[in-house]
């Protein structure tokens, strides 16, 4: 029980040096504000200042912060679910070379969410991830991924 105070109090602590790096335009600080909010430690969770504070870093061009803003768009995590706006802000942080935003759009296309189904445009999301190991794109047993997608691909041209 005193452990958990003190790390509450410890990230409290966090949250308020952060803010103040944030409203003075540092970046990073915007962002991990936004994780601070997002997750609820040491400040009450809101998605709507998450939304704000990732925002202010992607604008930035924060590659995490860019992911952090298709995720909550495209699982409709304080904002309306929106497949574009998930789309538009996953390819930011993909052209950055993040790879589970790389991950995010191979999936967008597999699955034609927000776009048309494009296997082709999915593969060459999917290997840019799986070139730098992530493991939604290579593991086997995922029901998206490289290899699956790829056969589709090759399904979809043999006919």
């Amino acid at each position: 029980m005193a452990y958990a105070k003190i790390c509450r109090t410890r990230d409290a602590q966090a949250a308020a040096w952060l803010r103040k790096a944030a409203e003075q335009g540092e970046a990073l600080a915007q962002l991990e504000l936004g994780f601070m909010y997002a997750n609820g430690r040491g400040v009450p969770q809101d998605d709507a200042q998450a939304l704000a504070w990732y925002r202010k870093a992607a604008d930035k061009g924060i590659a995490l912060a860019q992911l952090e803003l298709g995720d909550m768009y495209d699982n409709g995590q304080g904002v309306p679910q929106d497949y574009a706006q998930a789309l538009a802000w996953y390819r930011k942080a993909a052209e950055q070379g993040e790879a589970q935003a790389q991950s995010n759009l191979g999936r967008m296309y597999d699955q034609g969410l927000g776009v048309p189904q494009d296997y082709a445009q999915a593969v060459a999301w999917y290997r840019k991830a799986a070139d730098q190991g992530h493991p939604s794109s290579t593991s086997p047993g995922c029901d998206f991924g490289l290899k699956s997608c790829h056969d589709k691909a090759l399904g979809s041209f043999s006919r």
